[in-house]
């Protein structure tokens, strides 16, 4: 019993390092590919494979809760501040509101397609995904740029999210858009800041409207 509880409180640790060496592994990974074969593999992993492993990291860490609670409180707490620098969400968000946000992907999938170099289906994939999901503030990118670590970091945390919460802004009405991002905004804060005894005390009390409501229509 005692192994089992010690080796559910070691996958939280193990979640938790692989989450925040992830970054430092693809900038060495990909300083290694461009010093060698020039190629695209820091774009793929960034906003092809960063996307599937937040979603593999979430997947185990739910599975073993409340085991993991640390990891997933790291976890939220990460993507609330680089998509607060990153400005992705919120630009998606407006994007949408204008009922644009389609418009804009095709337009600009078009021109990849149009270019005059032949790109690969997932390079279009990546370059989308970064384009729409990335609006950085020029002061921004400028100090990003003198710090290669730091941009690192921010390029993949900011792109673990981006293909979900754009699916989600792609099949919700415009008008829910920005409740939407502002929901996501409120959870997250409330997750990260809320004690946990606090979570349950929200939940009873939920449960008991929910009973009170359904016990008046009947």
């Amino acid at each position: 019993m005692n192994n089992e509880d010690g080796r559910t409180s070691r996958i939280g640790r193990w979640l938790l390092g692989i989450f925040l060496f992830w970054p430092i592994i693809v900038l060495m990974v990909s300083l290694l590919e461009r010093m060698l074969v020039h190629g695209q593999f820091e774009g793929y992993v960034a906003y092809l494979g960063s996307p599937v492993l937040v979603a593999i990291l979430v997947g185990i860490a739910l599975r073993h809760y409340p085991a993991t609670r640390t990891f997933l409180k790291v976890l939220v707490t990460v993507v609330l501040v680089v998509t607060l620098l990153g400005g992705g969400f919120y630009h998606c968000a407006t994007l949408a509101q204008s009922q644009s946000l389609h418009r804009t992907m095709v337009e600009y999938w078009s021109e990849l397609s149009d270019a005059k170099v032949s790109i690969s289906i997932p390079s279009r994939v990546a370059s989308t995904l970064q384009y729409m999901t990335s609006p950085l503030s020029d002061r921004l990118s400028a100090v990003l740029s003198r710090l290669p670590i730091a941009g690192g970091y921010l390029l993949l945390y900011v792109a673990m999210p981006a293909p979900y919460y754009l699916l989600l802004l792609l099949i919700t009405p415009p008008f829910l858009a920005f409740p939407l991002f502002w929901l996501w905004m409120l959870l997250s804060v409330l997750y990260v800041f809320v004690p946990q005894q606090d979570w349950g005390w929200t939940r009873d009390r939920a449960r008991l409207l929910c009973k009170r409501i359904f016990a008046g229509k009947s």
